[in-house]
């Protein structure tokens, strides 16, 4: 598993990409404006309740906090964090910000979702 920038998929068949996901980078890149998030797009730094997903080795973490924290604050608390991640891409939030386990609702999003990231247990 890696973190990069690609601005097109179909243009990177070298690096056998089998599974990708969008968001921004928190680890071990963290530059907001390179990726183009300001101006008008710098709405997704506000302080809100926010989603990511990260690794460490081959191990998968799906975070979210329904608290309000800039993107800023709740990377460095993801950080702060003993798991030691190699990679962190933060994923929609707000309103979107949602996480169930085991039929228990851990966030609890305040609107209906069509889309979600979801792991199986095989």
């Amino acid at each position: 598993m890696s973190v990069g920038m690609i601005y097109n998929i179909r243009s990177e068949v070298h690096t056998a990409i089998r599974w990708a996901i969008s968001g921004i980078s928190l680890y071990p890149v963290w530059n907001t404006k390179k990726e183009g998030f300001v101006g008008l797009y710098m709405d997704v730094l506000r302080a809100t309740a926010h989603t990511a997903i990260g690794f460490r080795g081959r191990k998968v973490y799906l975070i979210a906090s329904d608290r309000k924290y800039t993107l800023e604050e709740f990377r460095n608390r993801i950080l702060n964090s003993s798991i030691g991640f190699d990679g962190l891409i933060a994923l929609d939030g707000g309103g979107s910000t949602q996480m169930r386990f085991k039929d228990k609702d851990i966030v609890k999003s305040v609107r209906k979702l069509n889309h979600c990231v979801r792991i199986l247990d095989e």
